[in-house]
């Protein structure tokens, strides 16, 4: 198996029923404390409910289904590797 950090990005299919599954959710929360790419679709973005990550986001990319434009929006995604607008340090300076 490999660490989040070394994957480019997590796909997540529906009908997975990861939700309920402990190791899905800390992988999931790995790759989002990562900046890695995540695309979701259906029922599988409960996955990202039950792991605490934001829905909307730099990288995150969510579907009712796949069609071309969740297909285009992954690959554009995956392309920039890590997503600095979800690091924490941002927040941190949009407080002062």
């Amino acid at each position: 198996t490999a660490a989040p950090a070394e994957a480019d990005g997590v796909v997540v299919a529906s009908s997975t029923t990861l939700a309920s599954n402990p190791k899905a959710v800390a992988y999931l929360q790995g790759a989002n404390r990562h900046l890695k790419t995540i695309g979701v679709w259906g029922d599988a973005s409960a996955l990202l409910e039950t792991a605490g990550i934001p829905a909307e986001g730099d990288g995150i990319i969510v579907a009712e289904q796949v069609d071309e434009g969740f297909g285009s929006s992954l690959i554009a995604a995956l392309a920039v590797h890590r997503h600095w607008g979800r690091a924490a340090f941002n927040s941190i300076v949009e407080e002062e």
